[in-house]
């Protein structure tokens, strides 16, 4: 920073400008002294005299500054080092592991934002490959230019300015690259490791000399081009295709260049530990744009900092609203995987028009996919009947470099259920049985035998009940509504469930009570062989009062209740024997996850976001009810949700205040209602405790930052993998963390879990693409490049000092000084004369 020069400004704001209080001054100045001479005419004292003219010229000039309320402005001005900042959008793709389309690739990159060279390591080929990928993009720009320009005369119109000027331009821009051309294939020594590698090298650098040749006629081409396409329209056309011809070339010959930087590196890896380790390192993209950051932070040239945000978006924004110090210009490191979004779009346009021009730089090379093999999504019940096969459907991503495999596998802690060798995209079955009842984590695994792209991707756990039998699901409704039948129907495709439906209508006959199936339990015994109690409609008077005696007794003991409340429910509804008060919610709310949950019932579609947009396709019913007392809001909504949890003992009710749900399948949203349905069946039917030992986990699987219900007979100790935060129900919310297992000790129990982390479709777009990053920087007036020509580009760049000003104001007419000086020189003038004579 240069020094501060400081400049001060004396400006009025009041009544009177500074010019006008001037000329009044010397006006009443001069009138107030001749009447004063005249009034103390005769006065043989001329010290008084003088005391006197300047206390009335001093009580004038203050009564006029007073009028002009001066301000004094103080200006400090200095020069700053150009700020740069770097921002990095965290997309979960910038975790892939990225080698730029080989290791020698990203040996280039790591040597070019390292500003470094490894020993041994010649890079002549490599750098010529660059050269000739460059000229590439070059001449495919100008032949699309130039076929638009064709067609644009073909109407008849005149040439536009712009393309006349841009034929020089490009003359210009081959010959300085055939120039490059030339200088970088003397990097290269005459004499490679071996004598193949010199012939390789000879033999590649013949056929570049040819085309140095074609570039040179090329630029020949382009200069008569300049001067009669105005006559003979058709050199257009025969440019292009000129132009398209040496691009193909151009990058057929890059390939051949890279091929031998390959075998240069391959060679001198086997002499040379410091290239041998670089080669063998993995590095994500995120750890690329750390490395250029960090190695951006040691320049002289300029100040930089570093910002990551969410989306790209919220970036731009945040660096937008850097007050304290705005940046000189914006850099955005990022993969491109996704196009820009119209927020994306505002944003930069909102820099741009602020003077920050927007550079951006891409990590990954473009268009290419990194190898990478992981799980998309896998299906399968929650409950499974002991010794009964069943097939997990797993959808899969599989794309490996040449030579490499991939294998599927299910395992539960140590053991493994079934596995099987992946080829290609699909979805795969494993045939899993497991033949001991209780509560089993069962992890997907893919396994490679090299790194992957995205770790994360490798598994999904979950967690299956095992049971002696399928669970009893009763249920129960007045009338043969659309809802039972949509219900029955449901259940009925769920083969894991054992469906026994009910109607109350005393016109199909007698009710007969009792635990088998067709009969409504009415014993605390009977009521055991049902694990969920699905209800609807409200009871009839076919159903005794004696036999809803014994249900809330059942619901303590462990019975699960899913309630579905009527709108229209007095106090012979199915809430009043619940002991349950409803309430009717105005308006209605829409039915939405809670973000801070993820509960099975949530997953309407393979991968969260398609999950999410599912939900937000759901119409929003015409009434929903909520109970009183509230229970644990399992939607959005607080007390008002339209479906809660309420526990009771060793069971519980889940309250669906969704009184019609046939009306919610409109506007193709009947496989998601019936999916929510079988969701919510399933996790009504599964046990809620893990096991004998009273502890509630709800849901069953820990999911990385989302909430767990827990309630424990004993305190948790040693707890690793979640946090810990009390609820208003006595009970606890466990948040995991993106670890590999949740684990604790309840008593004298100890509980390990695998921890799920939620996955979404674009966490497998990882092909990277310089598409959107090009259009952001022309969004932005600023440049783009590959992350292997960062140097190039921040060389190019040029940032001029900042000029920065801090303006400081006094007011000099404020406070109580002014007055009291007044006062002062008004009564020393009055004491003065009345000394002389001229007043009593």
């Amino acid at each position: 920073m240069t020094p501060a020069t400081l400049t001060r400004q004396l400006l009025t704001t009041g009544s009177l400008p500074g010019w006008l209080a001037l000329l009044l001054f010397l006006a009443l100045g001069a009138f107030v002294c001749w009447h004063l001479h005249r009034e103390l005419a005769g006065q043989t004292n001329p010290r008084l005299l003088r005391i006197l003219f300047t206390l009335r010229l001093a009580i004038v000039a203050l009564a006029l500054w007073l009028l002009c309320r001066p301000v004094l402005l103080v200006t400090e001005r200095w020069r700053e080092q150009p700020h740069l900042v770097l921002l990095t959008p965290d997309h979960p793709s910038l975790g892939v592991t990225e080698d730029f389309g080989g290791p020698h690739h990203r040996t280039d990159v790591l040597e070019a934002i390292e500003q470094r060279q490894f020993e041994g390591r010649v890079t002549g080929a490599s750098k010529l490959a660059r050269s000739l990928e460059h000229l590439a993009t070059l001449a495919t720009n100008a032949a699309a230019r130039i076929t638009r320009e064709s067609e644009h005369l073909a109407s008849a119109l005149p040439p536009r300015p712009d393309f006349t000027r841009a034929l020089p331009e490009l003359k210009t821009s081959l010959a300085a690259a055939r120039e490059d051309l030339s200088r970088r294939q003397g990097l290269l020594p005459p004499q490679l490791a071996n004598e193949s590698l010199t012939t390789t090298r000879d033999a590649a650098a013949s056929r570049l000399a040819a085309f140095s040749s074609s570039v040179q006629a090329t630029a020949q081409e382009v200069e008569l081009t300049q001067t009669q396409f105005g006559t003979y329209p058709e050199l257009l056309t025969k440019l292009a295709d000129r132009l398209t011809t040496l691009a193909t070339e151009a990058r057929r010959l890059a390939t051949d260049w890279h091929a031998l930087q390959a075998a240069l590196d391959e060679t001198a890896a086997a002499t040379s530990p410091a290239l041998k380790a670089a080669r063998d390192r993995a590095l994500t993209r995120r750890a690329f744009a750390t490395a250029a950051a960090q190695h951006l932070a040691t320049a002289r040239e300029f100040q930089t900092t570093h910002l990551t945000a969410p989306t790209l978006a919220d970036g731009l924004r945040s660096a937008a609203r850097n007050s304290t110090r705005p940046p000189t210009a914006l850099l955005v490191l990022d993969d491109a995987t996704a196009p820009l979004t119209p927020a994306d779009r505002a944003a930069a346009t909102q820099l741009a028009d602020a003077g920050i021009p927007i550079h951006t730089a891409l990590i990954g090379a473009d268009g290419f996919e990194p190898p990478d093999a992981g799980l998309i999504a896998v299906d399968l019940p929650g409950i499974v009947p002991v010794g009964k096969r069943i097939n997990a459907r797993a959808l899969v991503k599989v794309q490996l470099a040449r030579g490499n495999s991939a294998r599927l596998l299910a395992r539960t802690g140590e053991t493994v259920l079934a596995q099987t060798t992946l080829t290609s995209n699909r979805v795969v079955e494993l045939p899993l049985r497991f033949d001991t009842e209780g509560r089993h984590s069962v992890v997907f695994e893919i396994q490679t035998e090299t790194p992957d792209a995205q770790p994360a991707n490798q598994t999904f756990a979950t967690v299956i009940d095992v049971v002696a039998k399928p669970p009893r699901v009763l249920v129960v409704s007045d009338t043969m509504s659309a809802d039972f039948v949509l219900l029955r129907g449901v259940a009925e495709q769920l083969p894991h469930l054992r469906l026994d439906a009910l109607l109350l209508d005393p016109q199909l006959g007698k009710l007969t009570l009792g635990g088998e199936l067709g009969q409504f339990p009415a014993t605390a015994e009977q009521w055991q062989s049902v694990a969920t109690l699905v209800l609807l409609g409200r009871p009839t008077t076919n159903l005794p009062p004696a036999a809803l005696a014994n249900l809330p007794a059942a619901i303590t003991a462990g019975l699960h209740v899913l309630l579905f409340a009527n709108a229209n429910a007095d106090t012979n509804a199915w809430p009043a024997a619940l002991n349950l008060s409803i309430r009717t919610v105005s308006p209605s709310l829409p039915l939405q996850p809670r973000p801070d949950l993820w509960l099975p019932f949530y997953a309407l579609a393979r991968d969260e976001s398609e999950s999410l947009a599912r939900w937000q396709q759901l119409p929003t019913p015409t009434a929903t009810l909520a109970p009183t007392p509230a229970g644990i809001p399992l939607l959005t909504g607080d007390t008002n949700a339209p479906l809660q949890l309420l526990l009771r003992g060793r069971g519980g009710i889940i309250f669906a205040g969704l009184p019609n749900l046939a009306s919610l399948r409109t506007n193709q949203n009947a496989a998601n209602i019936n999916r929510l349905l079988a969701e919510l069946l399933e996790l009504a039917a599964r046990p809620w405790l893990e096991g004998d030992s009273g502890l509630l986990l709800f849901p069953p699987q820990p999911v990385a930052g989302r909430k767990q219900l827990a309630a424990f007979s004993a305190a948790l100790t040693d707890v690793s993998g979640a946090t810990q935060t009390p609820t208003p129900w006595d009970m606890q919310w466990l948040t995991p963390s993106p670890t590999n297992e949740l684990a604790f000790t309840a008593g004298t129990q100890k509980f390990r879990r695998p921890i799920h982390p939620l996955l979404n479709a674009a966490d497998f777009t990882l092909t990277a693409h310089a598409a959107p990053l090009e259009e952001l920087s022309r969004l932005g007036h600023g440049r783009f490049a590959p992350l292997v020509d960062l140097p190039e580009l921040l060389a190019a760049l040029k940032l001029a000092p900042a000029h920065r000003h801090h303006v400081t104001s006094h007011r000099l007419w404020s406070g109580p000084w002014p007055m009291i000086i007044l006062l002062l020189l008004v009564t020393t003038e009055y004491l003065l004369r009345r000394r002389a004579g001229r007043v009593m």
